[in-house]
């Protein structure tokens, strides 16, 4: 598909809440990283599973319970559930307020052609990512994430465009990244 020399402007104002976005959007198709969440939670309930058993056992006076079985189950199932649901996200969220933490109220400008994008801030510092560095792009309903690295992203906020549309954005990143690195949809997962 042939574009004519168009550039797309936007303006955007990087704010805090983006980093949990960020967050979503790159995990979102990690297997690896949703595997892990899987195996924990799953050793985490099956655990839980194992410590009512014994203890509705112990409160019957069963003699097929047994105290220390059911405490060792009662800590797996807490250290589990503990990494799987709120552990894994949270050491990642640190790393990514490492990186993105100082941002906060930035705003950048952004020029997109069939080259690549061009980002700047308010101190004039420019760099271009051509299209070959761009890995994938993610949405929400505010913005496009786009991934130049494996956690290094552009946000660009869909209300903040000066020249060009939403829609001749996406089809600009389409024609120059391929649809298999494209996945629009999504929701706001804060």
């Amino acid at each position: 598909m042939e574009f004519v020399k168009m550039v797309i402007k936007n303006t955007t104002t990087f704010k805090k809440e983006y980093i949990k976005r960020i967050m979503w959007a790159n995990n979102s198709d990690d297997n690896k990283y949703k595997r892990f969440k899987l195996i924990y939670n799953t050793f985490g309930l099956v655990s839980g599973m194992m410590f009512v058993r014994y203890f509705i056992f112990d409160m019957m006076g069963s003699m097929q319970t047994s105290k220390p079985l059911m405490y060792i189950y009662a800590i797996v199932a807490v250290i589990c559930l503990y990494i799987g649901m709120y552990g894994m996200d949270s050491n990642k969220l640190k790393s990514y307020n490492k990186l993105y933490g100082n941002m906060n109220n930035i705003k950048f400008i952004y020029s997109i052609d069939e080259t690549g994008i061009t980002v700047s801030d308010e101190d004039d510092d420019s760099e271009l990512f051509e299209w070959e560095r761009v890995v994938k792009l993610k949405q929400d309903i505010d913005n496009f994430y786009f991934f130049v690295g494996s956690e290094e992203c552009l946000v660009i906020d869909k209300k903040g465009f000066t020249s060009g549309s939403i829609k001749e954005l996406y089809d600009l990143s389409q024609a120059c990244i391929g649809k298999e690195n494209i996945s629009l949809g999504g929701s706001n997962n804060e």
